[in-house]
């Protein structure tokens, strides 16, 4: 990963952080209502070829970080979870600290959800 890289994922961690995505507005991007983060740049970031979109998300169980890893083109093209732990821990967690992670099978998408850190959570 690059510096620029590295950067990148800063920048979005730090919007992600101060532009939280509360449990009205999910039911919103359900309803068709509201854009998913993901059509806001701000929330994206590229790595290598991948397409990165990091979010903070109000849901059942308190704020979590919800990272989605794509990459363009046809079919799954999902990053080891090396490459995922690597970025992962420039936004949101500690290496070894995660490992499921699932495929959209709307957007062919791999995702993360994650609990916030307790000072993430309560720097509302």
């Amino acid at each position: 990963m690059t510096d620029v890289e590295i950067k990148e994922l800063e920048r979005v961690r730090a919007h992600a952080e101060g532009n939280r995505y509360t449990m009205g507005m999910l039911r919103e991007v359900i309803a068709g209502r509201r854009a998913p983060c993901g059509d806001d740049e701000r929330f994206v970031a590229h790595v290598e070829d991948y397409r990165v979109v990091a979010s903070i998300e109000e849901q059942p169980c308190g704020w979590c970080w919800h990272v989605s890893f794509s990459k363009p083109g046809k079919g799954v093209k999902v990053m080891t979870t090396d490459e995922m732990e690597r970025i992962l821990a420039v936004l949101c967690a500690a290496p070894g600290t995660w490992r499921r992670w699932w495929v959209d099978p709307t957007t062919l998408s791999a995702n993360v959800v994650l609990p916030v850190s307790k000072e993430q959570a309560f720097a509302v």
